[in-house]
Formats: C-alpha cells, structure tokens, sequence
C-alpha cells in the first residue's frame, strides 16, 4: 500500500500480509536498488488480530517509519506507528486512540525538521470521536522516542464525518493536510 525510494536508490515497501487463520499482520522490506530484499519484518500487535499498514517513509538516516491501523485487545482499531532503523531494527511503536474510543486509522505519514533541528514524524487519518462521528486527527511524534508531541483535530461541523487522506509537507515544514467532509 505504501512504497517510497531513497537517495541511494534503494525502495521500501509497506502493507499487510493475510495468515492462515485470515489475521492480518503489518508488513514492510527494503529492498536493494538490483531487487534483492535487504530486510522485511511483520509486525502482529497486542491484539493479535488485524495490522495494517498504509503509508511509509524514510528518512536521511535511513529509518523507516510505517503507519496504519491496528487492533487493540479490546478489538478497536487504533493507528500504529513504528519505526525501523537502518537495518530494520524495530526501534519504537506508538499508538493513538482517539477521543470517541472507537476505530481510528491512519492513513499518511510525513516527517518535518523542528526549529531545533530534531525531527518530528506526522501521520494523519480519520479517528472516531466523543460525538459519534469521524474527525480529522493529525499526531506529531518524536522520532527519537515516539512519544505524541501533538495532536489536532478537525470537524467541519461537529456532526459530519471527516477523514483525511493524505498529507504533504512543505520546504518551510508546514504540514498540509487534505480529505473529506461530509453532513
């Protein structure tokens, strides 16, 4: 579902494999510039059921962050991060469960450069809210830890369903963020 190509020429693939009892598991690899996989990992989270991925990037250090959803024990879908590092090493997961306590799914991953020169991962997606309805919810991370910086959220009414779909990130970091409203 995701795949992204480095200054080295080398690719990175992300999104989800089926085990045999139909539970999916978030997949990613890189692979060399010739084809060959260099790493690949699967990632089953706590609740063992369903994992997927659906945007990935990397960053000049060559660590891979991947977002998407993923069930919680409760069985509510949750976004996941998680982030590899050059060797595909996992190195943290972060999670978000949105106000409402329903299923929240990640669909874009982005990573900006802060004012002190450290860097921040922003994924963003629809998240069920308090008011039954789905809002736009965009979460900043640290890279180095993956805890939340931030989160924003957005209802263009309150009662409408609101799911983000991508984002761009522009020279002066300023995060863009588009989808879909609707009453």
């Amino acid at each position: 579902w995701g795949i992204v190509v480095d200054s080295y020429e080398n690719s990175y693939i992300t999104g989800y494999v089926t085990d045999t009892v139909n539970e999916t598991d978030c997949y990613t690899a890189k692979l060399s510039p010739e084809g060959n996989i260099s790493w690949e990992k699967v990632y089953n989270g706590e609740g063992n059921s369903t994992d997927k991925a659906w945007g990935i990037v990397v960053d000049t250090d060559g660590s891979t962050y991947i977002t998407g959803e993923t069930s919680d024990v409760s069985g509510n879908l949750n976004y996941i991060t998680i982030k590899y590092d050059d060797d595909g090493d996992q190195i943290w997961t972060a999670s978000y469960d949105g106000t409402g306590n329903g299923t929240d799914i990640a669909s874009a991953i982005g990573i900006i450069v802060n004012a002190n020169n450290t860097k921040s991962v922003i994924v963003t997606g629809k998240s069920w809210s308090s008011d039954s309805t789905y809002d736009y919810a965009t979460v900043r991370y640290s890279t180095a830890d993956g805890s939340q910086v931030q989160i924003s959220l957005y209802s263009m009414s309150g009662i409408s369903i609101d799911v983000s779909k991508d984002l761009a990130i522009a020279p002066d970091n300023k995060v863009f963020i588009t989808g879909f409203s609707q009453l």
